[in-house]
């Protein structure tokens, strides 16, 4: 499973008089990993052989507002994955439907709540 980097902003506000964490805070911050639970393995190869063809996210289906941004290593975006997202994300192409090089790429997933981000990277090979 490839790790990934959930990013969200959070704001609490503690009373001067107790100075401690409201419960539902508290509460929330230990369930944070909970938030846009996808699993997907890092590595795949788009190369038509019928095994791991395609990058697959557990979970992405669930979330029918996610999108899905893919980059490449200088950081230039190449496609675009929006709404209603499929177990098999990605297939290896390009926004021109041409099949990328191998190499490692850079995704972005935004959950439907806006200040929620998973980062990651995947590594194609064919």
């Amino acid at each position: 499973m490839t790790r990934s980097t959930v990013e969200f902003m959070l704001f609490v506000q503690i009373s001067p008089s107790s100075g401690k964490l409201p419960h539902s805070a508290a509460n929330f911050l230990a369930n944070s990993s909970s938030l846009c639970p996808f699993g997907t393995k890092n590595t795949f190869t788009p190369n038509d052989d019928g095994q791991n063809d395609l990058w697959e996210i557990k979970g992405i289906e669930k979330y029918t507002n996610a999108s899905i941004e893919i980059f490449d290593r200088w950081g230039r975006k190449i496609k675009v994955i929006h709404k209603n997202i499929p177990l098999q994300a990605w297939d290896g192409k390009n926004e021109d439907g041409t099949t990328v090089e191998s190499g490692t790429y850079y995704y972005l997933i935004n959950c439907a709540h806006p200040s929620i981000h998973i980062k990651g990277y995947i590594n194609v090979f064919k």
